[in-house]
């Protein structure tokens, strides 16, 4: 994910990383390694009333999140995949995972896939569900029109 700089002499390499989302950064609050990031992350989520273990990355370099657009973004050294035990599922991210957030509501979401049926779907959209007081859960939504509901408590 790191650029490589070449200089002038052979012994004038350095490694420069990349500048992600440009024109989201003027606005956007940034973090950078990965226990701030972590904090980070799961703030932003209570406040959105999201479940804090939803995107439970490692190896994080940088995180985003733009308080006026709700743009958010995660930037990790490796793609990855995770299993939920308590709901026995497994995930896979990329390296760069983006989407928009708003209270219980993630849209536009890159980079997150599920395995589902054997094969892995790409997640575009995550959801609370409160319909039932008693009875909160999460909604996945994918492009191909498969949608999964599962118990909030699941995922925090």
């Amino acid at each position: 994910m790191a650029t490589e700089v070449v200089g002038a002499g052979a012994s004038e390499v350095r490694t420069e990383r990349p500048v992600f989302f440009p024109n989201e950064r003027e606005k956007a609050y940034i973090f950078e390694e990965q226990e701030e990031c972590s904090r980070k992350i799961k703030e932003l989520y209570h406040c959105m009333e999201l479940p804090t273990e939803l995107l439970p990355l490692t190896d994080i370099i940088e995180s985003g999140w733009s308080e006026e657009s709700g743009f958010s973004w995660i930037v990790t050294s490796r793609t990855q995949r995770h299993h939920f035990p308590k709901s026995d599922r497994h995930c896979s991210y990329d390296e760069v995972v983006t989407c928009t957030i708003t209270k219980g509501h993630m849209s536009n979401i890159r980079g997150v896939k599920a395995k589902e049926f054997g094969i892995w779907v790409p997640i575009n959209e995550i959801y609370v569900d409160n319909s039932k007081p008693n009875n909160k859960k999460l909604v996945f939504k994918s492009i191909m029109g498969l949608s999964r509901s599962m118990p909030f408590e699941l995922f925090d």
